[in-house]
């Protein structure tokens, strides 16, 4: 029934109140299952989601990007470390803590926690089976190279990782909606390493054209 619940929440039918819903019989089933059974790892990382997804709603955000942080791991305790189930839990921490981040809570931390949990997930997850997902993580990890950047964390390292996660999350997507903000996105950290004095001219060229083929689609 809380996946019946959490399902409309992603349907946008009354989403808050069936995510909360949602929550509350998570809990209540994970009473009825024993802690060594795969159910009860499933229900934790069930949860977890919800949680994220309330956040993404700008429910207590913070709150839900804690507590979907903290269901992440105990899930991951449960789950084989080389298993699917496991690299998707390190994903998605990873992207609850970029958001953390951006809302400047512990940001360095988060940040630097997040980069070293997708670096794991990549040894595990295969993005033929993810696409979607892949790409987004792989855009996330990006975010957070740039972001650590800005707090002034080897800049130049992370400017250029940056880069070639963007180009990575774009050979993964069809969408050109999504691949013109990756661009966008792109060019915003060519001409960051151009404000740098690194290559200057030749990044303001690169982000120049990356603007305009993100205009074009």
């Amino acid at each position: 029934q809380g996946g019946s619940r959490q399902h409309l929440g992603y349907l946008k039918v009354e989403a808050q109140a069936n995510l909360e819903e949602a929550v509350k019989l998570h809990q209540q089933a994970r009473q009825k299952v024993s802690p060594d059974h795969i159910e009860f790892a499933n229900n934790l990382w069930d949860e977890a989601n919800a949680h994220q997804k309330l956040a993404a709603l700008g429910v207590s955000k913070q709150a839900h990007l804690e507590e979907a942080i903290r269901l992440y791991q105990s899930a991951r305790e449960k789950f084989s470390s080389v298993g699917r189930e496991y690299g998707i839990c390190l994903m998605y921490e990873g992207l609850a803590k970029v958001e953390l981040a951006k809302f400047d809570i512990d940001a360095r931390a988060n940040l630097e926690s997040a980069v070293k949990l997708f670096e794991e997930s990549y040894l595990i997850l295969d993005p033929a089976t993810i696409t979607s997902e892949f790409a987004k993580m792989l855009s996330q990890d990006a975010e957070a190279r740039r972001l650590l950047a800005g707090l002034e964390v080897d800049v130049e390292r992370n400017l250029d990782n940056a880069l070639k996660l963007y180009g990575l999350a774009r050979e993964l997507l069809t969408d050109g909606e999504k691949i013109g903000l990756l661009l966008a996105r792109e060019g915003d950290t060519h001409r960051e390493l151009a404000e740098l004095d690194v290559d200057a001219d030749t990044n303001l060229k690169e982000a120049i054209d990356l603007y305009l083929q993100a205009r074009a689609l």
